[in-house]
Protein backbone atom coordinates (compact mmCIF):
# COMPACT_ATOMS: atom_id res chain seq x y z
CA UNK A 1 0.00 0.00 0.00
CA UNK A 2 0.90 3.74 -0.50
CA UNK A 3 2.07 5.67 2.62
CA UNK A 4 -0.92 8.46 1.04
CA UNK A 5 -3.16 5.67 1.29
CA UNK A 6 -3.18 4.82 4.54
CA UNK A 7 -4.98 7.58 5.99
CA UNK A 8 -8.18 7.12 3.44
CA UNK A 9 -8.34 3.24 3.94
CA UNK A 10 -8.39 3.64 7.40
CA UNK A 11 -11.13 6.19 7.24
CA UNK A 12 -12.65 3.79 5.35
CA UNK A 13 -12.33 0.76 7.88
CA UNK A 14 -13.54 3.14 10.54
CA UNK A 15 -16.98 3.87 8.61
CA UNK A 16 -17.43 0.39 7.78
CA UNK A 17 -17.05 -0.97 11.57
CA UNK A 18 -18.95 2.25 13.36
CA UNK A 19 -21.78 1.02 10.44
CA UNK A 20 -21.69 -2.63 12.09
CA UNK A 21 -21.71 -1.34 15.75
CA UNK A 22 -17.99 -2.60 16.35
CA UNK A 23 -16.24 0.49 18.76
CA UNK A 24 -12.54 -0.53 17.62
CA UNK A 25 -10.41 1.82 17.32
CA UNK A 26 -8.28 1.65 14.36
CA UNK A 27 -4.52 3.73 14.65
CA UNK A 28 -3.09 4.40 11.24
CA UNK A 29 0.23 3.30 10.62
CA UNK A 30 2.24 0.36 8.70
CA UNK A 31 5.12 -1.93 9.02
CA UNK A 32 7.84 -0.58 7.02
CA UNK A 33 10.88 -2.82 4.32
CA UNK A 34 14.23 -1.02 5.58
CA UNK A 35 15.45 -0.87 2.08
CA UNK A 36 11.62 1.28 1.10
CA UNK A 37 12.56 3.07 4.24
CA UNK A 38 15.76 4.06 3.60
CA UNK A 39 14.65 5.36 -0.05
CA UNK A 40 11.30 7.09 1.11
CA UNK A 41 10.99 10.44 2.15
CA UNK A 42 10.76 11.65 5.33
CA UNK A 43 7.18 12.63 4.20
CA UNK A 44 6.35 9.43 3.00
CA UNK A 45 7.75 7.52 6.13
CA UNK A 46 5.74 9.94 8.80
CA UNK A 47 2.47 9.01 6.98
CA UNK A 48 3.45 5.40 7.66
CA UNK A 49 4.25 6.00 11.39
CA UNK A 50 1.79 5.38 14.30
CA UNK A 51 -0.59 7.94 13.94
CA UNK A 52 1.32 9.68 11.05
CA UNK A 53 2.85 11.50 14.26
CA UNK A 54 6.21 11.13 12.29
CA UNK A 55 7.93 9.83 15.96
CA UNK A 56 7.85 6.01 15.62
CA UNK A 57 8.37 4.06 13.03
CA UNK A 58 8.12 0.22 12.89
CA UNK A 59 10.15 -1.45 10.95
CA UNK A 60 10.63 -5.05 9.42
CA UNK A 61 12.90 -7.30 10.69
CA UNK A 62 14.12 -9.11 7.16
CA UNK A 63 13.91 -12.66 7.08
CA UNK A 64 16.57 -13.61 5.31
CA UNK A 65 20.48 -12.81 6.05
CA UNK A 66 21.07 -10.05 8.06
CA UNK A 67 23.72 -7.33 5.61
CA UNK A 68 26.98 -6.52 7.96
CA UNK A 69 25.48 -3.16 7.32
CA UNK A 70 21.82 -3.51 9.03
CA UNK A 71 22.41 -1.70 11.96
CA UNK A 72 23.92 1.00 10.10
CA UNK A 73 20.38 1.46 7.75
CA UNK A 74 18.27 1.30 11.15
CA UNK A 75 20.90 4.20 12.48
CA UNK A 76 20.11 5.99 9.09
CA UNK A 77 16.12 5.90 9.49
CA UNK A 78 16.72 6.68 13.07
CA UNK A 79 18.50 10.36 12.61
CA UNK A 80 15.42 11.43 10.07
CA UNK A 81 14.15 11.61 13.91
CA UNK A 82 12.31 8.53 13.84
CA UNK A 83 12.27 6.11 17.08
CA UNK A 84 12.85 2.55 15.72
CA UNK A 85 10.95 -0.60 16.60
CA UNK A 86 11.60 -3.41 15.19
CA UNK A 87 9.28 -5.94 13.97
CA UNK A 88 9.89 -9.95 15.31
CA UNK A 89 13.67 -9.41 15.59
CA UNK A 90 13.33 -12.85 17.27
CA UNK A 91 12.77 -14.35 13.40
CA UNK A 92 15.98 -13.45 11.76
CA UNK A 93 18.37 -16.13 11.90
CA UNK A 94 21.34 -13.89 12.26
CA UNK A 95 20.32 -12.18 15.33
CA UNK A 96 19.13 -15.95 16.65
CA UNK A 97 22.70 -16.70 16.02
CA UNK A 98 24.32 -13.42 17.24
CA UNK A 99 21.92 -11.77 19.97
CA UNK A 100 24.75 -9.55 21.00
CA UNK A 101 23.65 -7.84 17.47
CA UNK A 102 20.29 -7.14 18.96
CA UNK A 103 21.24 -6.49 22.13
CA UNK A 104 23.43 -3.15 20.74
CA UNK A 105 20.81 -1.73 18.99
CA UNK A 106 18.58 -2.12 22.33
CA UNK A 107 21.29 -0.40 23.81
CA UNK A 108 21.25 2.52 21.48
CA UNK A 109 17.86 2.96 21.38
CA UNK A 110 15.87 0.72 18.91
CA UNK A 111 12.76 -1.14 20.79
CA UNK A 112 11.95 -4.55 20.04
CA UNK A 113 8.07 -6.31 19.42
Amino acid sequence: MRPDNLSWSCAELRAQLTEHGLAIEIVVGGEVDLLCAQEASTEELRLMSYGQRGADLLVETPYGPLPSTFEAFLFEVGVRGFRILLAHPERSPTLQRAPARLAALVERGVFCR
